[in-house]
């Protein structure tokens, strides 16, 4: 036996030898000498320990092992040339548009935006858990857009990505139990709240949640006892009616009967909605088109919820777009699952 080492080729040179029937016919098939086939078959031959091919006056005969190594052989090419057909067409295949989104922000709003713009391209999404991952997966190129939020003492935005807020003031409001003395307010001064037990996300995400509430309570003159942490609406709910404390609340948040959500005069504790993308993303010239969607999905889902298009109205002026007459309100807050956002914390 030789050092020879069995090789696709070789599997491909007894497949022909196979098929001509005769060693002369496949070298003429191949273009090359016979001797020079006849010398490669005997290598072949040594290398797997026996003979692949009875030889005849007529030609050639596979053996028992010869149609063996045939067939299994012929399985192996047939799967190599599918391998390398798949490979080729994925290759000729564009990329997806990674499209990310922040777990309490409008994640169906963007990807219905990029489908809406870019109908034919595909996309694959994410949910970030926090800016410094959504920071890396952009600039790693695993996402090309990502819709974000951040409050003023956030992670600063890199300079390597571009920005375009969608929402440049989403206030947070305050939850209260319908009975709460200052419920009847049309909005609620901070300092009014000096006194109470409070609901807040204490998610570490990078976008200065915390901080920003907290210096929002210095400068109306107090410390705020945080009191409970809740990530979203099903567990900040029932801990505000249950322990009569007070919430921060998303604005697009539908309480439930016996909740309440006011605005804060000045909107003091905000943050600001933002979409992100790479300068070298394939969506890079579409932008304009997905911001002025995801602006217009925004003020629909505004125009739904009276409290906060009250607000909106006050403060902003009109909305770019509202609901079509007839559009069912939206689900309730913290009540079997449903979210008006999903996930929502301010």
């Amino acid at each position: 036996m030789t050092g020879l080492r069995l090789e696709l080729r070789h599997l491909k040179v007894i497949a022909e030898i196979a098929r001509a029937g005769s060693i002369r016919k496949a070298a003429s098939a191949m273009r090359i000498a016979q001797p020079a086939l006849a010398a490669q078959l005997q290598r072949i031959e040594q290398a797997v320990g026996g003979r692949v091919f009875d030889r005849t006056r007529t030609g050639v005969r596979p053996t028992a092992l010869g149609r063996y190594l045939i067939g299994a052989g012929g399985d192996l090419l047939g799967d190599f040339d599918r391998l390398i057909a798949e490979t080729a067409a994925l290759a000729r295949q564009p990329a997806p548009v990674g499209v990310g989104a922040m777990r309490n922000v409008d994640t169906a709003g963007i990807i219905g935006a990029v489908s809406d713009v870019m109908p034919r391209v595909e996309t694959s999404t994410r949910e970030l858990e926090s800016l410094d991952a959504a920071f890396a997966l952009l600039h790693a190129g695993e996402l090309d857009i990502a819709l974000l939020y951040r409050f003023a003492n956030g992670t600063p935005f890199p300079d390597t990505l571009c920005q375009w807020p969608v929402v440049a003031v989403e206030p947070a409001f305050v939850g209260l139990p319908a009975g709460h003395p200052l419920a009847g307010l049309p909005e609620i001064p901070l300092s009014a709240l000096a006194g109470e037990s409070w609901i807040i996300s204490c998610s570490d995400d990078g976008t200065g949640r915390l901080t920003a509430f907290r210096r929002a309570c210095t400068a109306a003159g107090f410390t705020p006892r945080i009191r409970h942490h809740a990530g979203d609406c099903e567990t900040t709910i029932p801990l505000l009616l249950s322990t009569e404390s007070v919430a921060v609340m998303h604005p697009l948040c539908v309480p439930p009967e016996g909740v309440v959500i006011r605005p804060v005069a000045g909107s003091p504790h905000y943050r600001t909605v933002t979409l992100a993308w790479r300068p070298d993303a394939p969506t890079h010239h579409l932008i304009p088109m997905l911001h002025k969607r995801l602006v217009r999905s925004y003020h629909i889902e505004v125009s739904t919820r009276p409290d906060y298009r009250r607000w909106w109205q006050a403060t902003n002026g009109p909305l770019v777009a509202t609901a079509p007459p007839g559009t069912p309100t939206a689900p309730v807050c913290g009540t079997d699952g449903l979210h008006a956002i999903p996930n929502h914390r301010s």
